[in-house]
């Protein structure tokens, strides 16, 4: 009966609204707010959404809300409490991933309190570690320095004390096939030991899915590395006439119009996540795809 009552109240913050992507909740305004489900079935859920008041918690990121283990209080022993995030989905693409980014704090015992990030397309009736292998991802410090990340080889788990807000963004790969929700669960869970220390606080995510499309089959590129730290190169058989690069918020950050078969672009000075591409040819086609820019 409760995964039932899971289901149902998952459904209904899935299917309010299909995204794509960017799209954000800063917990400021009722944008997108929607889509947050604190778990109710939990009668000792620690998860509230406001101005937080603690010892080491003491502001949002971006004021005044976030969502908090407890607004006022230490987390308390033996509880486990969770929170999801449904960002609608799409239907078809050639290669889907889902795109998830957020600041957070964390004060908390390094060894058996913690907080975990699950992945379910399916209204909740699979779930998925999202450190799982199919995921890119990196945390970035409060200095901009890399904390951790999938290709330093690091099992993340949100645990212990950061200094100031850490930035977390991932790149889950999806299945080939169309489906119609992506949902995120957030579990902070605390062992039988008093710790008195303020949990986890997260703020301003950003969330979505995007995908890969070549328009044309029998328009044959290449594009390398991916992931990327410096130099992207691009290759085709067929001339480029335009190329061009957008961030997340949709916001142009590069733009090329020339014909050229090979094009080399320098990308160190862009911020690290994912950016997308579009490519047009001088035979009419045109393709679309993402890369990930990396610390």
């Amino acid at each position: 009966m409760r995964k039932s009552f899971l289901v149902i109240n998952l459904m209904f913050v899935v299917i309010a609204g299909f995204t794509q992507f960017p799209n954000h909740i800063n917990f400021d305004d009722s944008v997108n707010l929607f889509r947050i489900h604190i778990d109710s079935t939990l009668i000792d859920n620690l998860w509230q959404i406001g101005q937080p008041n603690k010892s080491v918690f003491t502001s949002a990121h971006s004021l005044p809300n976030a969502i908090v283990t407890d607004l006022h209080n230490p987390y308390p022993t033996n509880n486990t409490s969770i929170f999801y995030l449904g960002t609608g989905g799409d239907f078809g693409s050639k290669y889907h991933v889902a795109a998830l980014y957020f600041y957070y704090k964390m004060d908390s015992d390094t060894l058996n309190d913690f907080g975990k990030i699950e992945l379910s397309p399916d209204h909740g009736n699979t779930w998925v570690n999202i450190f799982s292998n199919n995921n890119f991802y990196e945390i970035l410090d409060s200095l901009d320095g890399l904390f951790k990340s999938n290709s330093s080889g690091d099992t993340v788990v949100f645990n212990g004390t950061t200094k100031g807000w850490y930035y977390f963004w991932s790149m889950f790969d999806l299945p080939n096939y169309g489906f119609d929700s992506i949902i995120y669960r957030f579990t902070f869970h605390t062992d039988n030991v008093t710790e008195n220390r303020d949990g986890w606080m997260i703020d301003d995510f950003t969330f979505g899915d995007a995908w890969e499309n070549v328009v044309n089959q029998n328009t044959s590129y290449s594009f390398y590395p991916n992931p990327a730290q410096d130099i992207i190169t691009i290759r085709s058989k067929n001339q480029i006439t335009h190329f061009e690069i957008r961030n997340v918020m949709g916001l142009l950050v590069y733009n090329e119009n020339k014909a050229m078969s090979h094009l080399s672009i320098n990308i160190i000075d862009l911020k690290p996540g994912i950016y997308m591409y579009l490519m047009k040819f001088k035979n009419g086609q045109t393709t679309t795809g993402k890369f990930l820019k990396i610390q």
